[in-house]
């Protein structure tokens, strides 16, 4: 069961998406409005990494200058954990092709270099993908 507790909006016609607290790193997500693909910027993941791992230095800096301070501590944790995900943003990606496994049913995102590689290493043998929709 997923929590979808974190609601962030399309770049491009700004629905709200919700989406779980950890789900989100690298899916590629379709807006359910105006159907463009989105996913998590890369630099805003990591800036939003780096502030929480500040608020994990500040913690103990603080600790080592003025002693434990359980309240101090929280409160510092949850405004880096709050910052760090209010950073994180969708980006409009580009993929041209839809495929889905065969076997197992996963729905894939791909580019046609990425469709053509897979058709080359399965020369000689079944594909166990195929495309579902041209984007």
């Amino acid at each position: 069961m997923q929590l979808d507790i974190i609601q962030k909006s399309c770049p491009i016609c700004q629905t709200k998406i919700k989406l779980g607290l950890m789900s989100i790193n690298g899916e590629i997500l379709r807006c359910p409005k105006c159907g463009q693909l989105l996913i998590d910027s890369p630099k805003r993941n990591l800036f939003g990494a780096l502030m929480f791992a500040i608020g994990f230095l500040s913690i103990g800096g603080l600790r080592h200058f003025w002693g434990s301070n359980i309240i101090r501590d929280l409160a510092i944790l949850v405004v880096a954990g709050i910052l760090s995900v209010a950073v994180r943003k969708l980006t409009v990606t580009k993929k041209d092709l839809v495929i889905k496994n065969k076997q197992s049913g996963q729905v894939s995102f791909v580019d046609y270099s990425d469709w053509n590689e897979i058709v080359e290493s399965s020369t000689g043998k079944e594909n166990g993908f195929e495309i579902i929709e041209k984007l």
